[in-house]
């Protein structure tokens, strides 16, 4: 249940650094954090709250 948290933690991380940088927009970001609340909302919002730190 918690494999998809696992994957897409390096997706996240990878997405802000190309939005802090200026590289993208910031949807490829959101449709990242869509998938994962949709997938399993308490790992989304743990990768959610872990990578704004």
């Amino acid at each position: 249940m918690w494999l998809d948290g696992v994957y897409m933690l390096p997706l996240f991380l990878l997405f802000i650094h190309k939005v802090v940088t200026g590289e993208s927009k910031g949807w490829k970001l959101a449709v990242a954090v869509g998938y994962m609340i949709i997938a399993n909302w308490y790992s989304a919002g743990i990768n959610c709250i872990f990578s704004g730190v």
